[in-house]
């Protein structure tokens, strides 16, 4: 949540994310994207920024 730094956890099926939290990215602009977040409403994030939660699970889906 928020893209801070991955928690992970011990769990009874096994280890997993704490911090856990699913967006929509729908749209971008050069190397910002636009974030729809149930949470936190929509807005600009840096591609960078983005990444480094993406890489904790290397987890997406894509609706074509």
């Amino acid at each position: 949540m928020g893209f801070e730094a991955p928690q992970w956890a011990q769990y009874s099926f096994g280890k997993a994310l704490r911090n856990n939290h699913a967006v929509l990215v729908d749209g971008f602009f050069g190397e910002l994207l636009h974030v729809s977040d149930p949470i936190e409403g929509r807005y600009w994030l840096s591609l960078a920024r983005f990444k480094q939660a993406y890489d904790a699970r290397l987890w997406a889906i894509e609706i074509g």
